[in-house]
């Protein structure tokens, strides 16, 4: 039996961390205005896409919903570093209902 031996063959690179911070972590169904910032670590390229269609590639940014409906609001970020590894998290937002009587 021949073997071969390759050394470095494999190359184990650290992965980025992908987290953020949503404020307010409720929505107003009257204000449904957000601002999100990255808290993400060895992140060369940050992506955030939002479930009404709206994507992002600032690391902080402000979002205004036009409209909630029915659907939970949903921020999806996705982080790569320089190595081409990757990290996702989401988030799905509380909404504070209008008030009525």
């Amino acid at each position: 039996m021949n073997r071969v031996s390759q050394p470095n063959f494999v190359n184990v690179f650290e992965l980025p961390v992908s987290d953020f911070k949503v404020q307010p972590e409720e929505l107003d169904e009257e204000q449904p205005i957000i601002f999100v910032s990255s808290n993400a670590s060895d992140a060369k390229i940050t992506k955030y896409f939002i479930n009404d269609g709206s994507t992002y590639t600032k690391e902080n940014f402000e979002h205004s919903f036009e409209s909630i409906g029915q659907t939970y609001p949903m921020i999806v970020q996705v982080v790569i570093n320089s190595n081409g590894c990757s990290d996702t998290s989401f988030k799905t937002l509380k909404i504070k209902p209008a008030f009525s009587i």
